[in-house]
């Protein structure tokens, strides 16, 4: 197996976890256990024959033999120092005796290991990609099965690393956001020129579980994502969030949603999604649902969700005791409030924007109390700078908006669902809905400070920080 670095390693080794089992297995590739001794003689940095040998109880002759040996199979490389005007024969290991070293030592810094890492994952890519050359095979269907294993193995990791029981699901949609600017200038119809580009982990049922973890709620996040690299790359983002991810869907010959906003110099803005029957949306299946674990938590969250599921979804949880929290996309509600009565009267809270009631007014709903008496507790209408309206069947009020310094409105309307869940949940410190959409609002107002729908998603303390420096009355307003 003379095989120079530059050549084909083709063959991975799955090997015994156990360090002693593994020395074993090692020692019947390698032939021989002097050959791992002298590899757990040699450390990152280059040792001098001289010092191997004396380091060994075997024979000189033995030793060389066995480090001529290694060198053969690319296990280490000879290197050479200068001493006292003589050349002295050095050994270093390769990137494949670093890794075997790794196996055995375990000891390494985190910055050795991530090189390592990066070395190893570098050399058997490389070598699978000059393999699939060689062969005529299809090399672009690595990057493919690639996508669809880091996806699906890091809902494994969730699965296994997932130990507090979740007090929100939310169920929804993630998408990877792409944001550019616009340049005025140019002929109508002309090329224009896109600058400025920038690319976040978005969709609103996504925003809406960060933020919930940010504030400090235990989140476990339901949908689907394609098999490709933008969907292991918003799992990842969750998985630093906090998000349980273990229920999550992958529909490995499907691809992620994308969206892609364009701010014209002005301030305009005009977004743009991927949805395509290609497109792995939200979950559509009733057997996609992890049933049983929707006993536990307390509040679920229904967001870009397929009607039918969403109806499912509010109905068995209604039935458990769960308080539902619903927040339809605006495609639902141009339909009209018959399109959405099976899901209403399972609802506690109803969530929509200002766009949202101007769409439902223009489809014949003329009062607040149309919509309350299909089945929801609570009514609340989202308004941008202009605060927010309250609607229950007892009482309503209005809340301005909190002043900050506002660079990016995407996002804001998902921090004030997470706000609001979050202050339902402590029931201790808010007892009053009053004292519920205050804290939502706040959320909402800070999660606009910076471009991106997560970028300033604020923590828990941040946002009664806020509450208390810019205290707010609340308004009745009719009904």
């Amino acid at each position: 197996m003379n095989n120079p670095e530059n050549e084909i390693w083709p063959y991975i080794i799955f090997l015994p976890a156990e360090p002693e089992n593994l020395k074993k297995f090692l020692t019947e590739v390698l032939g021989s256990p002097i050959s791992i001794d002298i590899l757990e003689k040699i450390n990152e940095g280059t040792v001098c024959q001289k010092d191997i040998i004396r380091r060994l109880s075997y024979s000189n002759k033995t030793i060389l033999a066995h480090l001529k040996n290694l060198v053969e199979l690319n296990v280490i490389k000879e290197d050479f120092q200068i001493e006292g005007g003589r050349r002295i024969i050095c050994y270093k290991p390769t990137s494949i005796g670093r890794w075997i070293l790794l196996m055995f030592e375990r000891k390494f810094s985190t910055n050795d290991l991530g090189e390592m890492l990066k070395e190893l994952f570098s050399v058997h890519l490389n070598n699978a990609l000059e393999l699939c050359l060689k062969s005529g095979l299809d090399f672009s269907r690595l990057a493919t099965i690639f996508s669809r294993s880091m996806g699906e193995g890091l809902i494994k990791l969730s699965e296994s690393s997932s130990l507090e029981i979740p007090s929100v699901l939310v169920f929804g949609s993630v998408a990877l956001d792409t944001f550019s600017l616009l340049e005025e200038k140019g002929e109508s119809g002309g090329s224009r020129l896109l600058y400025v580009l920038y690319e976040f982990s978005g969709g609103s049922g996504g925003n809406v579980a960060v933020a919930l973890s940010r504030l400090g709620v235990n989140t476990s996040f339901i949908g689907k994502l394609g098999g490709d690299m933008a969907g292991w790359q918003l799992l990842s983002d969750f998985i630093k969030e906090g998000v349980d991810v273990s229920s999550v869907i992958i529909d490995r010959d499907k691809r992620t949603s994308r969206s892609f906003i364009v701010a014209s110099e002005t301030g305009k803005k005009r977004t743009y999604i991927y949805a395509t029957k290609d497109t792995a949306l939200s979950i559509s299946n009733p057997d996609e649902i992890s049933w049983n674990l929707m006993r536990d938590p307390e509040i679920f969250y229904i967001g870009e969700t397929f009607l039918e599921i969403s109806e499912l979804i509010a109905g068995y949880g209604k039935n458990l005791g769960k308080t539902i929290v619903y927040r339809p996309t605006i495609h639902y509600l141009i339909q009209g409030l018959e399109k959405l009565e099976g899901i209403l009267r399972n609802t506690n809270v109803f969530i929509i924007n200002e766009t949202g009631w101007q769409s439902l007014k223009e489809r014949g709903i003329e009062s607040k109390s149309e919509i309350l008496e299909r089945g929801p507790d609570i009514l609340i209408i989202t308004r941008g700078t202009k605060g927010c309206d309250t609607y229950t069947k007892d009482f309503s009020f209005h809340v301005d908006a909190y002043d900050v310094k506002t660079v990016d409105e995407i996002g804001a309307g998902d921090a004030f669902a997470a706000g609001l869940i979050t202050a339902l949940l402590k029931e201790k410190e808010f007892e009053e809905l009053k004292d519920c959409v205050l804290f939502a609002s706040a959320s909402a107002a800070l999660a606009t400070r910076k471009l991106g729908p997560r970028s300033s998603l604020p923590s828990f303390e941040e946002v009664m920080d806020l509450i208390k420096k810019e205290p707010k009355d609340v308004q009745e307003i009719e009904l």
